[in-house]
C-alpha cells in the first residue's frame, strides 16, 4: 500500500508521475472521502497517508475557513459540479499560507460519479500582492480625499470615461447620471471655459502631448469649483493614441485665497497711494532691493509699469548730496547692529523736484540671528516746511517683506497734511 491505497505494479509509473507533478493532488471516493494524496501533498502538510485520509486532512485547514470550505466541498458533491474555494492551508512547520482548494467529479459510463480529483494551488504571494495593491489604493484613495484630487481614463476608441471616487464629488455626478462619456463632463463645466477647454484637449490628441487646462465647473446645484486638471497620452502599438489617463484637482480655495491676496494687495496699494506711503525689502547681503511697492516707486519718480527696483547705487544717486553721507552712515549702523532705523532725508528726482522722505526699517533676522532682509517704508511729506520737524515713530511689521499698518500710515500722513493746511492746528 502507498499513499492510502495499493499499487498494482502497472500502476506505479502512474503514481510516480503524480508524485513528481508540481502540485498537491488528492483524490476521493464518490461520497468525499479523502483517499489518495500524492507525496507533495504529504511532504508540504507532514501528514500521512493514514493520518490524512477520509477526513482526516481537515486538520490542515485553517480553523477560521474550515466550516466554508465543507460548506463549499458538501454542495459540489450534491450539484456534481466542480469547485473551487480559498483557505489557509497549514504547512508542515504550522505557518499558513493561502490556497485555492480545487476539485471535479470523474464521471463513469453511466454517468454517475466515481471519483472526485483536485488540486491545492500556493496563492500565497498573489495574496499579498493582492492585499499590497488594496493598500495602496486605500492610500490613493484617502490621498486624493484629502487633496481633493481625481484621477481619470479617457478611451478614445469607446470613448468610455472613468473617474475616482473624487471625481463624483467634484463634479456633483448621481448615481442616476450617465457620466460614461467625455461630452458629459465639458457640459458640466462653466460656458466660458468650455471652449478654450474643448480646443486644448483636441490640440494634444492630435499632438499626442501632455493636456493641461485650469477651468471652472458648473455643478447642478449651481457651485462653482476651480479645477487645474492634466493629462498623459498613452499609445498603441502603431503610435496612435489609444487613451489619455489624467488627474484634477480642486483648487477653488487656493482660487479664493488668492483672490482675497489680491483684494488686500489692492487695498494696501491704494492706501499707499493716498498716503504717499511706500514700502520695500533690501538685502543687505546681496546688496539689492528685493521689493519696491508701485507707490514706493511713483514716489521716486519711477514708473511702476516699466521700472525695476534700483540697486543701492542708483538709490544714493537721488538721495540729496547734504544727506547722502549720514544716509550712509545711519543705513550702515543700522546693519551692523541688526537694529531698527528711522531716518529722515531728502531725495531729488531727475527733474529737479525735492522730496522729503521719513524712512522707518526693521531687520528680519534667521534662526542663527542673520540678516535675511529689511522691511521698510517711506513717506513723503508733501510740506517741505515739515521735514525737519520730528516725525512720530512706527513700527514696521517683519512678516513677509513689507506689512505695515495701513491706518498708521494713511492716519500719519494725513496729520501731516492737514497741519501743513492748518499750521494753526498742535497735533
Amino acid at each position: 500500500m502507498r499513499n492510502g491505497f495499493e499499487e498494482p505494479g502497472d500502476v506505479q509509473d502512474i503514481r510516480l508521475v503524480v508524485d513528481t507533478i508540481p502540485t498537491l493532488a488528492w483524490s476521493a471516493g464518490r461520497d468525499g472521502s479523502a483517499d489518495f494524496f500524492n507525496q507533495r501533498w504529504l511532504d508540504y502538510t507532514g501528514l500521512s497517508a493514514e493520518q490524512a485520509l477520509g477526513s482526516g486532512w481537515q486538520v490542515a485547514i485553517h480553523p477560521e475557513d474550515l466550516l466554508r470550505i465543507l460548506e463549499t466541498y458538501r454542495e459540489a458533491l450534491n450539484s456534481v459540479e466542480p469547485y473551487e474555494v480559498e483557505g489557509r492551508f497549514r504547512r508542515s512547520d504550522g505557518e499558513y499560507r493561502w490556497f485555492l482548494f480545487r476539485g471535479s467529479p470523474l464521471r463513469d459510463r453511466s454517468g454517475k460519479v466515481a471519483k472526485w480529483y483536485g488540486t491545492n494551488i500556493d496563492l500565497e504571494e498573489r495574496k499579498r500582492a493582492e492585499d499590497a495593491l488594496r493598500a495602496s489604493e486605500c492610500f490613493l484613495l484617502q490621498a486624493q480625499r484629502l487633496t481633493r484630487t481625481c484621477s481619470w481614463r479617457h478611451e478614445l476608441l469607446s470613448d468610455k470615461v472613468t473617474v475616482s471616487p473624487e471625481g463624483l464629488l467634484m463634479y456633483g455626478i448621481e448615481p442616476e447620471d450617465d457620466a460614461s462619456s467625455a461630452g458629459f463632463y465639458f457640459k458640466r463645466m462653466h460656458p466660458k471655459d468650455r471652449p478654450e477647454v474643448e480646443q486644448a484637449y483636441a490640440a494634444a490628441l492630435l499632438r499626442k502631448t501632455d493636456f493641461k487646462a485650469d477651468f471652472r465647473i458648473v455643478r447642478p446645484d449651481g457651485t462653482i469649483i476651480n479645477t487645474r486638471s492634466i493629462g498623459h497620452p498613452i499609445l498603441d502599438e502603431r503610435g496612435d493614441v489609444a487613451e489619455f489617463v489624467g488627474a484634477s484637482i480642486d483648487v477653488t480655495e487656493h482660487h479664493r485665497a488668492e483672490q482675497a491676496l489680491r483684494r488686500s494687495e489692492a487695498y494696501l496699494a491704494e492706501a499707499q497711494r493716498l498716503a504717499k506711503t511706500g514700502s520695500w525689502a533690501y538685502n543687505p547681503a546681496a546688496e539689492r532691493a528685493i521689493y519696491w511697492s508701485d507707490e514706493m516707486l511713483r514716489i521716486f519718480g519711477l514708473d511702476p509699469q516699466r521700472s525695476n527696483p534700483p540697486d543701492r547705487e542708483e538709490f544714493l544717486r537721488l538721495v540729496h548730496p547734504e544727506d547722502r553721507d549720514r544716509f550712509n552712515e545711519r543705513i550702515d549702523k543700522a546693519f551692523r547692529e541688526k537694529a531698527d532705523f528711522v531716518l529722515d532725508y531728502r531725495i531729488v528726482l531727475t527733474d529737479g523736484t525735492v522730496k522729503h522722505i521719513h524712512g522707518i526699517g526693521h531687520p528680519v533676522l534667521d534662526e542663527t540671528g542673520n540678516i535675511v532682509e529689511y522691511v521698510r517704508h517711506g513717506t513723503w511729506t508733501p510740506d517741505a516746511g515739515d521735514a525737519g520737524r520730528q516725525a512720530p515713530r512706527a513700527r514696521c511689521s517683519p512678516v513677509h517683506h513689507a506689512i505695515i499698518s495701513d491706518y498708521y500710515a494713511v492716519y500719519r500722513v494725513d496729520k501731516w497734511q492737514r497741519r501743513s493746511k492748518h499750521t494753526e492746528l498742535d497735533f
